[in-house]
């Protein structure tokens, strides 16, 4: 069972992480240049915003600061993870990125109209974390807010979202709803007229009830599964049992894809331009397991195995999904900070947190024994005693006038001892 201290380091690494990218990366530098430009014209005065220095950013990447880059995936992605931490440093940073979101809405100088669903709702629920600056707070907030509000698409008593909200080409939009759907309940501004959740809902019944179904759509269930556990706020028993089939289900098409670290890249249309949006599906479906079923499925050697590979990853090298490009994305990152803020909630709460002090005190005694074991001095002792119990047999034996035979119990145990003595590594 993952150790919680090791998680807690995972999440303090890729903290690091994002703060040294925000405030050293090229893209701050960048930004900060254009809006002293900006206000030596004359520009807009913004709210929180004297001097370029007021700003940071963050892009697509948080290993490479040579990138001027940087977008609100990454915007998104930092305020997730910096808002949490409670250093003084961190705490600046989110206000500065959240003046770098002041400024972008306030200025000329990105034509992009901010209408792509997921980037909203992904700075919505972030910022719904934040705990101080309420006043810049509610600003962005009531903007996101009535941004997703007025681009839903209702039909009877459902509403979805396309991934844009100023469009309707996609026919399936289970992704941009599922997100919209998880920004609206984190800030308690769900629409009246319509259920966000009810298109969601009979997914998941349609896929519960089929014996045949679209199995390669996986990441697709596990998310709209995922926002349903954790946003809907009209969840009872009979809808908790109905996401546990689901899992059991989806558990059972999935877990042999737990040996390699996978994620599923999901296509939709722009203006007849082919776009996509990647779906950490094993980072959402760990996150759901220890939700609902941390015995029969989060504490599987499986997850368990894929958990403490990404932790081995996040404090080293840093995760990525090897697929995907060799750099660490900053959204996959934030996701994943997420995943374990959720695991280290849920375990103090569910049935498994005694587990985790019984294996946390087996897993000390573990590296204790396995620090002895792994010792010179065990290697000598273990050649000693091994060569005295030969050295003492045959004397015994001449001095008793026993057969070689009669020493075979005493010569097996001693060549055993020094066999495994062998493979001692120090």
């Amino acid at each position: 069972m993952i150790d919680l201290q090791d998680i807690s380091k995972a999440k303090t690494k890729i903290k690091d992480r994002f703060l040294d990218v925000c405030l050293n990366g090229a893209q701050t530098r960048k930004v900060q240049s254009v809006i002293d430009v900006q206000l030596l014209k004359g520009g807009n005065n913004i709210e929180g915003v004297q001097k370029g220095k007021d700003v940071i950013a963050c892009g697509q990447f948080i290993d490479d600061q040579t990138r001027q880059q940087h977008g609100l995936h990454g915007i998104a992605s930092a305020i997730n993870v910096l808002c949490n931490a409670d250093d003084q440093k961190s705490q600046q940073s989110v206000q500065r990125l959240l003046n770098y979101l002041s400024f972008r809405l306030n200025s000329n100088f990105y034509p992009d109209k901010l209408n792509s669903t997921i980037k909203i709702s992904e700075l919505l629920i972030s910022i719904s974390k934040i705990k101080d600056n309420p006043n810049l707070k509610s600003k962005l907030h009531d903007v996101f807010v009535e941004k997703l509000i007025n681009g839903k698409n209702t039909k009877g008593l459902s509403c979805t979202w396309d991934y844009y909200l100023d469009t309707s080409e996609n026919s399936n939009v289970y992704i941009p709803t599922s997100y919209a759907a998880m920004a609206l309940s984190s800030v308690n501004a769900l629409p009246k007229e319509c259920d966000v959740f009810d298109g969601l809902k009979s997914e998941i019944e349609k896929y519960v009830r089929s014996q045949d179904y679209k199995t390669h759509d996986y990441s697709e269930r596990i998310l709209i599964l995922y926002t349903l556990v954790f946003f809907n706020i009209n969840n009872d028993k009979e809808l908790m049992k109905l996401y546990r089939k689901a899992l059991t289900k989806i558990w059972k098409e999935t877990r042999n894809l737990f040996t390699n670290d996978i994620e599923q890249n999901l296509e939709y249309w722009r203006n007849n331009e082919n776009k996509y949006i990647r779906i950490p599906w094993q980072l959402y479906l760990i996150t759901i397991s220890v939700k609902l079923e941390p015995i029969p499925i989060y504490s599987t050697y499986n997850i368990q195995n894929r958990l403490e590979k990404i932790i081995d990853l996040s404090l080293s090298s840093g995760f990525k999904y090897p697929h995907s490009g060799t750099n660490l994305s900053s959204r996959t990152n934030s996701i994943l900070y997420t995943t374990l803020e959720k695991i280290e909630v849920e375990i103090k709460d569910s049935r498994i947190g005694f587990l985790y002090n019984f294996f946390g005190t087996v897993s000390k005694w573990k590296a204790l024994s396995k620090s002895f074991f792994n010792h010179w001095i065990t290697a000598f002792i273990g050649y000693v005693i091994g060569g005295s119990i030969i050295s003492l047999s045959i004397i015994l034996g001449l001095i008793n006038d026993l057969a070689i035979e009669d020493l075979a119990t005493e010569f097996l145990g001693a060549i055993v001892i020094i066999m495994l003595t062998r493979n001692i590594r120090y």
